[in-house]
């Protein structure tokens, strides 16, 4: 498996220590090889840059638009999933800056879920905070 971990990082300043802990728990509990796909359309310098020394990050500028909320999420997610897919991602995973995982096996939990009868694998309901398909699918 390659994994590719879409996230949207819109999040100010003060949440740098969500920031790290949500780092820190991908590379401690993803056993799988991974890349975080990252957008950073109107993140704080700061963010940007304490993500650009990450070696596990990517940080992909989608292009602009003038959609918030969900909206802004689902344009700048369906822009990370087409980069991870053609960067050759087996797996797309959707995370959230407050979503990561907290026991090593997840990816491959959740992949093993995967057939061609159930094409999304997430926790307990289909949400964007946790949500995986193989590229086949896409």
């Amino acid at each position: 498996m390659k994994l590719g971990i879409v996230v949207v990082y819109l999040c100010e300043e003060e949440d740098e220590p969500l920031l790290d802990l949500h780092l820190n728990r991908i590379e401690a509990h993803t056993g799988a090889p991974f890349v975080i796909y990252g957008s950073v359309n109107r993140l704080a310098p700061r963010l940007r840059e304490r993500l650009r020394r990450h070696a596990a990050v990517r940080l992909c500028e989608c292009p602009e638009t003038a959609l918030r909320g969900a909206s802004e999420h689902a344009c700048y997610l369906d822009c990370l999933t087409r980069i991870a897919v053609e960067d050759g991602a087996s797996h797309v995973v959707s995370l959230h800056l407050d979503s990561f995982p907290i026991r090593s096996g997840w990816a491959e939990e959740l992949s093993n879920r995967l057939s061609p009868s159930c094409a999304f694998a997430t926790l307990d309901r289909i949400s964007t905070a946790c949500l995986m398909f193989s590229r086949d699918f896409y």
